[in-house]
């Protein structure tokens, strides 16, 4: 069997992950929770040393903002399950980053009567000898305001393992600590992976070139059990390549790849960033931009051949006064000498099944309803009973591929995920009436 690659930043966050799950913390959010959040929550929980402070993004009219902080709008969720250990994994956004505002971290709450410095240099010990190996040498030092940072040394190279600190007043009344202990964890993902890998930059760190997403030769599985690990899993052994989007895109970006912008269509209008980052203006209400451009990106680089897929959160504007609508999309998109519009529905069939929906049914678009797709080549995901699941796949439009300068016919799928999420589900616990 052909041995296939893994996200250098999504291994290293699952090696994370399990070992602090074998180390006896409760996995609470696995990348699930919204990354929008009130203005009021974005807060700190804990005090951070000023060289690990975030910078809020605040979007629209500055009522909401993408989280700076992984706990902070969880921790009234957190506290039904403390005092004891927790850890999440997900985005955070830091405005002052203008190339990639963007950062993967792992952050954790740790509730005890004490936590003495002896059980911190246990716990890292532990941690990094399972995401690292026994090699790693681990030593505890304190930072700044009463923070501690664990430094980790292994096979010539060194970086901060974690941060952490006393959670403050606030996350404090929110856990209900009491007479406990409250601390927070923090792990830069990012930061980890870029010094074991070698990775030079962010930027590459985010590449969407197939020479960054398949550096990594690995089959093992992600890790987690949730129905996006398992997706993501299933999508790895069908040779797609994980990568890491825009998460925010241009103004005209909905245009450049034709899709409909009449003023009635608020799915196509982002929420807006009070400050955008250079040209990069509004939050992704669809898939579809990022993916395009990573496949142009790949196009023009000279690679024959490309399977991409990217799970990520997607937003749309509230109406009417609402809170904005955050779901989960999953955005797959191919091209290649033996990638045709027979063989790409094939590959739809394929995952559909192997995520465990037999019941699908392929609908042709009806003709001028959705221009990003090719006039010829585009459908709709429906179930057995011809409700329509939010998915559609099918050929690029040629308008959208000669303003990418894609100069080959590519492919794509846009999905949003709970739907699959609950048609998998029900299919999986389905009993015929005859056998009950």
């Amino acid at each position: 069997m052909e041995t296939l690659t893994h996200s250098r930043l999504r291994a290293q966050e699952d090696a994370l992950k399990r070992a602090f799950v074998l180390n006896g913390f409760t996995l609470f959010d696995d990348s699930s929770a919204p990354e929008i959040v009130v203005s009021q929550w974005a807060f700190s929980s804990f005090d951070r040393p000023q060289s690990a402070s975030r910078k809020t993004m605040l979007l629209d009219d500055g009522s909401y903002a993408l989280r700076s902080d992984l706990l902070s709008a969880q921790l009234p969720a957190i506290k039904a399950v403390l005092p004891g250990k927790v850890v999440c994994a997900g985005t955070v956004y830091d405005g002052a980053d203008a190339s990639q505002p963007q950062h993967r971290v792992l952050q954790a709450v740790w509730t005890a009567p004490s936590l003495p410095l002896c059980q911190w240099q246990r716990l890292a010990n532990l941690i990094a000898a399972e995401a690292f190996g026994l090699n790693a040498n681990v030593q505890i030092q304190t930072v700044g305001n009463g923070a501690l940072e664990a430094k980790v040394d292994v096979a010539d190279k060194s970086f901060a393992l974690f941060t952490a600190g006393k959670a403050t007043s606030l996350a404090c009344a929110l856990l209900s600590c009491n007479d406990m202990e409250a601390w927070i964890i923090e792990v830069d993902v990012d930061a980890i992976a870029m010094t074991v890998y070698d990775i030079p930059s962010r930027d590459e760190l985010y590449s969407p070139l197939l020479d960054a997403l398949t550096a990594l030769k690995d089959d093992g599985a992600n890790y987690g059990d949730s129905d996006a690990v398992r997706a993501a899993n299933i999508l790895r052994g069908m040779g797609f390549n994980e990568y890491f989007g825009l998460h925010a895109y241009e103004a005209d970006c909905y245009k450049k790849m034709n899709m409909i912008q009449e003023a009635w269509d608020t799915n196509n209008r982002g929420i807006q960033l009070v400050e955008p980052i250079g040209t990069l203006s509004g939050l992704p209400t669809v898939l579809t931009p990022a993916l395009e451009e990573a496949l142009a990106a790949n196009w023009k680089a000279g690679n024959e051949k490309c399977m991409i897929f990217e799970l990520r959160h997607i937003f749309l504007p509230g109406r009417n006064g609402a809170a904005p609508t955050e779901k989960i999309a999953l955005a797959m998109g191919a091209y290649g000498p033996d990638v045709d519009k027979i063989a790409w529905r094939r590959t739809m069939d394929a995952f559909f099944t192997k995520f465990g929906i037999k019941n699908h049914f392929f609908i042709p678009l009806p003709p001028g309803a959705a221009p990003a797709y090719h006039p010829a080549d585009g459908w709709l995901l429906m179930d057995q009973n011809m409700k329509y699941q939010e998915g559609n796949f099918g050929s690029i439009s040629p308008i959208a591929l000669a303003n990418h300068g894609i100069g080959t016919q590519a492919f794509m799928a846009m999905l949003e995920f709970a739907p699959l999420e609950k048609k998998a589900a029900e299919e999986f616990g389905f009993i015929a009436p005859e056998l009950m």
